[in-house]
């Protein structure tokens, strides 16, 4: 990152691409000169005003591994992390563990790949910025780079600026509780004027745990064609600023309405933090960090706080990338639990459902607080209510060896040899060594196998075990509304003997370049395409 104090003329513009820490640095100017730009600082990534712990966050987006399958030797290039990529879909880049390796092409924040773009000046808008090429549409042309602010500090340069009356701001919410300011620091990004018919919008991607915003394209740009996006601008002070986009459908001015939007702005420049509670609802969260939170999830769901199609289940999986306090969390397993919907159920588990439950599970600290053991309790509630088919869908993280250490740290002596059996490291569950299944009369078992009949006795009485200590877990906790280590282990318990029954289930790659060779094609796509294999006994309690 560098701090270096640049300006830029008409005629001195920079090539984005060619952008390095080494930038020349012009002679400052006068404020009231309105030839040349305003000094600032450039920065090539966001500057944290209070220093933030990203240990966790790192630790976080490790985890979130995406599950592209890509060969350079049989691939095209244009496949490593394309769109279809999980971590793409959830506004996330990858990481170091990327399977695509250095072919990987979902790091676009992380290597600046930014458009070819200059400043100019325009001819009633001040300083703006331009494409130097045509940009196709959906293309990320560059992020918005400034120092990040909690709510205070913001407050604080509000006033600040007031006071030395600046005529420009250039503040940007990134989360409810920061603010992206790029007034003194930041990089060309901050040129980009208002457009009421804008071709490129703002998102919000995490990267390495961090939220960061970047513009992307709506459509085609062409070479000389100034880029734009819609502020929806939010007041800062008592007048309205007139807007000089000249499209067909201008609003003529920005803040121009005294009606506060009905949110916490996600993609728009702001000029105050919101305040006030949406009405006809009330909420109980106090925190107002979480209460702003818990608005964006009402923007998404409604009052119904359900998922209704697979706009709002994408939604809030990227929403639940951004919630950090366990208030949040709760939250978003309240909507997920709420969630009548099972094909928006199915959506949420494709979309890495399960591997970001996992994270937040083990993210978990002061796990012996009531606070913290009511969080268990309502992830496994929420995992009982997902549809969970496969002992494949378990496997592919670690919740089983999780759940384990939840069900056996209070549980009695003993009592982790039964239902479920022990979880490994790897989140495999095996049998109880001993265990010993009784050879019905009149039909002896065949030498290294299970008798059918044995295994359906066996689950029908592990249902009914399930389905008492279920009622107990139940009972107890609606007695007081609180939940102790024994309410949680049996909850775990339960859950782990309902997913025992499950079976594994081996799907062969649909690739034609991975599949043998064969006689006749319409053999080899009989044999091959589509077809899956079960493994019977695939729960640790049967197996």
């Amino acid at each position: 990152m560098t701090d270096t104090p640049i300006t830029e003329t008409e005629q001195t513009t920079v090539n984005v691409v060619e952008e390095t820490s080494e930038v020349e640095a012009l002679a400052p100017c006068d404020p009231e000169n309105v030839s040349q730009p305003a000094s600032f600082s450039y920065i090539t990534e966001n500057d944290y005003m209070t220093s933030r712990n990203t240990t966790r966050d790192r630790k976080h987006s490790k985890r979130m591994v995406c599950v592209c399958q890509f060969d350079p030797e049989t691939d095209s290039p244009e496949d490593a992390c394309g769109d279809d990529c999980l971590n793409r879909v959830l506004m996330m880049e990858c990481g170091s563990r990327c399977p695509s390796g250095e072919y990987c092409r979902n790091r676009r924040f992380q290597k600046a790949q930014y458009a070819d773009v200059e400043v100019f000046k325009t001819e009633k808008k001040g300083w703006g910025l331009r494409a130097k090429e045509k940009i196709k549409a959906n293309t990320f042309v560059m992020e918005y780079c400034g120092e990040v602010l909690t709510a205070e500090e913001f407050e604080d340069r509000k006033r600040e600026y007031s006071k030395q009356k600046r005529r420009h701001y250039y503040f940007m919410s990134l989360r409810n509780d920061e603010i992206l300011d790029a007034t003194l620091k930041g990089n060309l990004s901050r040129f980009i004027n208002h457009s009421c018919d804008p071709n490129c919008e703002t998102q919000k991607w995490t990267i390495n745990g961090l939220l960061r915003v970047g513009f992307f394209s709506l459509r085609n740009i062409e070479c000389g064609e100034e880029i734009t996006f819609d502020y929806q601008f939010q007041r800062f002070g008592e007048r309205a600023q007139k807007c000089y986009c000249e499209s067909a459908n201008c609003r003529n001015y920005l803040g121009g309405t005294k009606q506060a939007p009905s949110k916490f702005p996600r993609d728009s420049v702001v000029s105050g933090m919101r305040e006030g509670r949406r009405k006809g609802r009330q909420s109980s969260v106090q925190n107002p960090e979480d209460a702003e939170f818990e608005k964006e999830i009402f923007d998404i769901v409604g009052s119904s706080w359900k998922l209704k199609d697979g706009d709002q289940v994408l939604a809030i999986s990227r929403t639940m990338l951004q919630a950090e306090t366990p208030t949040q969390r709760m939250m978003l397993l309240q909507v997920l639990q709420a969630t009548e919907d099972g094909a928006c159920l199915k959506k949420f588990l494709s979309l890495h459902g399960l591997r970001l439950l996992w994270s937040w599970m083990v993210d978990l600290t002061d796990t012996g607080s009531p606070e913290m053991m009511q969080f268990q309790l309502k992830v496994l509630e929420t995992l009982e209510h997902l549809p969970i088919t496969t002992r494949n869908q378990l496997d592919e993280t670690k919740l089983l060896s999780v759940i384990g250490r939840w069900r056996d740290k209070s549980s009695p002596k003993g009592a982790s040899d039964q239902g479920s059996g022990d979880t490994d490291g790897e989140g495999k569950v095996e049998a109880s060594e001993g265990a010993v299944v009784s050879e019905p009369e009149g039909r002896p078992m065949e030498e290294g196998s299970i008798n059918e009949a044995s295994i359906a006795v066996k689950e029908e009485d592990g249902k009914r075990e399930a389905e008492l200590r279920n009622a107990g877990v139940e009972e107890q906790v609606q007695k007081d509304g609180s939940c102790s280590e024994d309410v949680l282990a049996a909850r775990a318990a339960v859950l782990l003997d309902k997913w025992s029954a499950l079976k594994e289930v081996y799907r062969i790659p649909k690739k034609a370049s991975k599949l043998p060779k064969s006689d006749s094609p319409e053999e080899e796509k009989s044999d091959w395409e589509g077809s899956t294999l079960e493994e019977e006994g695939g729960g640790g309690g049967t197996g």
